[in-house]
């Protein structure tokens, strides 16, 4: 095998490395450590290349996203819980994303949100990656008002959208977006009403260099 073959055998076996799926189930952060409910998320995930924020659409309240506990509902939101009576709710998702209702820390004052409960207004959260991405996977939970939408950008410049069905009370649905020719580096989940997120898959684009190396290699042996 030519050195140019050897180094594009080896670049393509990089590529797949390096593009492993970056899954996040908001149980744990990204070094594995369990997360509470109220637990405010920013960079709980920086080191697998992912930075969290969140906008309120009610402007009086906190644009926050926090840890909501969907075994042990707090706040009033039973619809939260996981599993449920819900359309496609059957299994226990465990600690889920959301946009804070209220910032209240003082029992104890601790840095976590005392109860977590979701803002009826809905409003967004956003996961800004470090990498190009090509396919995402989100599982929601509780989206009862249309409008919603799942929104695609590249460098801060919108590439694509997708909505998101309105299944009802207590619902959990996974929706699946690949943009195979057009990679993005934000992802915005915009909510018209409460509800939340239970998991995120993203994508990485695969690395190109070891294609490149290869059709160097078959063009040279022509």
């Amino acid at each position: 095998m030519s050195s140019w073959i050897a180094a594009g055998a080896a670049a393509l076996a990089t590529s797949a490395a390096l593009a492993a799926p970056v899954t996040i189930d908001f149980d744990t952060d990204g070094l594995g450590n369990p997360l509470a409910a109220g637990t405010i998320i920013t960079n709980q995930y920086a080191n697998l290349g992912v930075l969290v924020s969140a906008n309120n659409n009610n402007a009086s309240h906190p644009d926050l996203a926090i840890i909501f506990n969907s075994a042990s509902p707090t706040g009033g939101d039973t619809d939260l819980r996981t599993p449920g009576p819900g359309i496609g709710n059957n299994t226990p998702l465990g600690k889920i994303l959301i946009i804070a209702e209220n910032a209240v820390d003082t029992s104890p004052a601790d840095g976590r949100i005392d109860v977590p409960d979701d803002e009826e207004a809905g409003g967004w959260i956003r996961f800004d990656h470090s990498f190009l991405a090509t396919e995402v996977s989100l599982t929601l939970v509780d989206i009862e008002e249309h409008g919603g939408i799942i929104r695609f950008f590249l460098n801060n410049v919108p590439v694509a959208t997708q909505p998101i069905p309105a299944l009802g009370d207590n619902s959990v649905q996974t929706i699946n977006k690949l943009l195979p020719q057009t990679p993005f580096n934000a992802i915005r989940v915009d909510l018209a009403g409460s509800g939340a997120i239970g998991a995120i898959t993203i994508v990485p684009e695969p690395a190109s260099l070891g294609l490149l190396l290869l059709g160097a290699a078959l063009f040279r042996r022509r």
